[in-house]
């Protein structure tokens, strides 16, 4: 890629903004005799794309292998790796942090400036404990879901569902059943429930999610939440992650917003980069000649344009025999259940699911006081409405927690 970092960065919100805003509608075109199904999904995502091989491809060179050499007595620093189909191999090397309740302020201003990974944060979760209300795929689909929001959105697939502005959504028991269990393993990229309702969601009995989880303080004070419902904060900050194996987020950034990922179920691999990394790293733009389907790679129809790469499509693009290597300041995390992972703002990310069972995860975002007056001017150059909507906000919080 030859591309300046202004355009590169104009064209990932493009396809990030048209990703997250059909979150947000409900335009999908399934029939409603299996609304909530895989197919359903698929025809929403893909109206002009109903060939099975527009989604689908031979698997046998996409192999992911986990390696967690860690002991009990060494988890501060894990030996730890992935190695994908074709050669790729990521070897961990973020720091680790064992978290405690007062150990960062209540406004975070003492979090890390690199992606780290903390420990115990989620020890004491109802969702983590052992029984039969531990959250995995299986017991989230075996609670059932309260009636007002039965089905959950989805995101991923091949680079025409994921550019799609469908709203998609899958009923958890055929997700957990049907697709996690066998059908995603013949899907070039597999479906990934993306959803943000994690705030008002219930289970059949009645109970909340968001009462099975607790935010630490670090992470509690939001500058942007008076934004939050407003056009220039539209969808909620937290979502919650489920994806089978080689489902995953493509390369993105959050630059005025911190972000952490609680882990429940399963491992995942992360690569973050430095906001100053050099654009030509972040193979942001993908063409369709990377996936396979017809003959050129996207189930016959040209029209598509370009789409950001599949998190596994971007993986292979590195460590591979003859290929190039990560950067130095490239930030690698093989993230197993219990861990969060903090990200802090403007750092690039992608993220792949890696392990046979399928993945849970909370993902939430915040605006940290400590970075406003960084992010602020770059806000203002971009969006000079939003930005100043932005400030008169947050000067009310401070006046009304004075």
């Amino acid at each position: 890629m030859s591309a300046n970092s202004e355009v590169i960065t104009a064209a990932e919100r493009i396809v990030l903004l048209s990703r997250l805003s059909r979150l947000s509608r409900n335009d999908g075109c399934a029939p409603a005799d299996d609304h909530g199904s895989i197919a359903a999904a698929k025809r929403a995502l893909g109206p002009n794309h109903t060939d099975p091989a527009a989604w689908s491809c031979d698997t046998s060179e996409k192999t992911i292998e986990v390696c967690d050499l860690t002991t009990d007595s060494d988890v501060n620093n894990p030996n730890r790796s992935v190695t994908l189909g074709g050669g790729s191999r990521y070897v961990d090397n973020a720091p680790r942090i064992a978290f405690s309740s007062d150990l960062f302020n209540e406004y975070g201003d003492d979090l890390p400036h690199v992606p780290t990974l903390l420990t115990g944060v989620m020890s004491d979760w109802p969702a983590m404990q052992p029984g039969p209300h531990r959250w995995s795929v299986a017991t989230l689909a075996s609670r059932g879901t309260g009636p007002h929001d039965p089905h959950f959105s989805v995101d991923g697939g091949p680079g025409f569902a994921r550019t799609s502005l469908a709203d998609a959504r899958v009923g958890i028991q055929s997700f957990a059943a049907d697709y996690c269990l066998s059908d995603s393993q013949s899907d070039l990229a597999p479906l990934y429930i993306f959803d943000p309702a994690i705030d008002t969601r219930t289970f059949a009995d009645g109970t909340r999610y968001a009462d099975e989880f607790a935010v630490p303080d670090c992470f509690a004070q939001d500058t942007m939440k008076p934004l939050q419902g407003s056009v220039y904060r539209p969808l909620p900050p937290g979502w919650l992650l489920v994806g089978p194996k080689r489902s995953g987020t493509p390369i993105h950034d959050h630059p005025h917003t911190v972000a952490w990922n609680a882990l429940l179920e399963g491992t995942k691999l992360w690569v973050c980069l430095p906001p100053d990394v050099d654009p030509n790293h972040l193979l942001l733009l993908g063409d369709d000649s990377s996936e396979c389907g017809s003959e050129d790679g996207d189930g016959g129809d040209d029209d598509d344009g370009v789409f950001d790469l599949e998190a596994m499509a971007w993986f292979q693009n590195w460590n591979c025999d003859g290929g190039d290597a990560l950067p130095e300041t490239a930030s690698v995390i093989v993230q197993q259940e219990g861990e969060v992972v903090f990200l802090p703002a403007g750092w690039w990310h992608v993220v792949l699911n890696c392990s046979a069972v399928a993945t849970v995860a909370l993902s939430l975002s915040l605006g940290l006081r400590r970075d406003f007056e960084r992010t602020w001017p770059l806000l203002l150059e971009e969006d000079a409405d939003f930005a100043s909507a932005w400030r008169l906000a947050k000067a009310k919080q401070e006046e009304e927690s004075a």
